[in-house]
């Protein structure tokens, strides 16, 4: 009887121990079954808006220089002694002002002897033509010999000449005699002075100073083969007169503003591109009545590109660069981030335009770019472009 409580006691435990361990095995391999099953990461939240779509009219940014309509070198064109400085350096000047004079005496003197001469030729001349006219009568009555008729009348054609050397003598005189003031050949700003007082000034030679005309003035700057082969373009279609036929319209801005207050027109663009810049210059004019602008002055300038064209236009913070492409992240139908590769154009009012790549019903990232892939899932917030969310990355 003892021996089979024992048994039944033994038989007892035995069973408890066996189901502790079943117990224990099960919960230890829920356990590591819990620790190597994935976990599904949240889905990526990102900010997106759709494209702008209105007509624009597009321009195109360059970097460009101011330059004078006109330079002017101020050289002598007679030699002599420098006596007088007649402006300030700096100074504006017009046309025509006496800015150097040269000492006029010497040419004083050969103007009075250029006229002088001219008397004795007029004098040879009156004596020729007397003789000649008394020779004329003379050889009717035989008096004298036809010989002396024609020596007469050569003499009277050697006098003529001889005053006609004299006069044009006379005028060089006086173009010498005047040249001693030398003028400036154009209104604009003149230069420091290259030469003092008393210095000995060599005609066409002695370089005195120089003139700049500043009203108008140029803005040169160049235009990339690219668009200058879009421009060639537009002509074909009609789209934009090229600029060799019109005179397009420009605005320009200093480089201290981000306004494009000055206003210009195209005037010039060369006849060929440079091989080493792959780009081809263009000029415009732009008014300059306050002498503002001088010169070598650098200058941001916007040619107009199209008018009145229906345009896409997105942030532009969504636009990367991927490699050599420029990228746009779009959400489709299904939450599903996709890549597009884009043409872009110009800034308009703070947003790109995109010539190709975005369709109008396309929801453009903006936000959270650093966080998506292409085919990836995400959960795509619509919000409005100028909402702050568009300065996260």
């Amino acid at each position: 009887m003892r021996l089979t409580t024992r048994t039944k006691l033994l038989g007892l435990t035995t069973a408890i121990v066996v189901s502790a361990s079943a117990i224990l095995y099960a919960t230890t391999k829920n356990e590591v079954a819990a620790r190597t099953t994935p976990v599904e990461p949240p889905l990526a939240s990102v900010s997106v808006v759709a494209p702008e779509i209105r007509k624009v009219t597009e321009w195109d940014a360059y970097a460009g220089r101011f330059e004078p309509t006109q330079l002017a070198e101020i050289r002598a064109r007679v030699s002599g002694h420098l006596i007088e400085i007649n402006f300030r350096d700096g100074d504006m000047v017009q046309e025509g002002q006496t800015l150097f004079t040269i000492d006029p005496r010497p040419y004083e003197a050969e103007l009075a002897i250029a006229k002088a001469r001219i008397d004795e030729a007029q004098a040879r001349l009156h004596l020729a033509n007397i003789q000649l006219e008394r020779s004329n009568r003379l050889v009717k009555t035989k008096a004298v010999s036809q010989a002396r008729v024609d020596q007469h009348a050569a003499e009277q054609q050697t006098a003529s000449a001889v005053l006609s050397a004299a006069r044009a003598q006379l005028r060089r005189a006086e173009l010498d005699l005047e040249y001693t003031r030398i003028k400036s050949p154009v209104s604009g700003r003149v230069d420091r002075r290259l030469m003092d007082v008393g210095n000995l000034i060599i005609a066409n030679e002695t370089l005195l100073t120089n003139v700049v005309a500043l009203d108008p003035i140029y803005v040169t700057f160049d235009v990339n083969q690219n668009d200058y082969i879009k421009y060639t373009e537009y002509d074909r279609a009609g789209t934009r007169v090229s600029s060799r036929k019109k005179a397009n319209p420009v605005q320009v801005a200093l480089g201290n503003s981000r306004s494009f207050s000055i206003g210009g027109y195209m005037d010039y663009v060369a006849n060929q591109i440079d091989q080493d810049t792959g780009t081809i210059r263009a000029r415009a004019i732009v008014e300059n009545d306050d002498y503002s602008l001088t010169p070598g002055l650098f200058a941001r300038v916007k040619l107009l590109s199209r008018e009145s064209v229906r345009t896409v236009l997105i942030p532009d913070e969504a636009i990367s660069l991927n490699q050599s492409d420029w990228v746009v992240h779009v959400v489709d139908s299904e939450d599903t981030v996709q890549t597009r590769i884009v043409s872009t154009g110009p800034l308009v009012d703070g947003k790109r335009v995109i010539r190709d790549g975005i369709d109008e019903g396309d929801r453009v990232v903006v936000s959270g770019l650093q966080k998506i892939r292409p085919g990836q899932e995400v959960i795509a917030e619509a919000i409005q472009p100028n909402t702050k969310k568009l300065a996260l990355r």
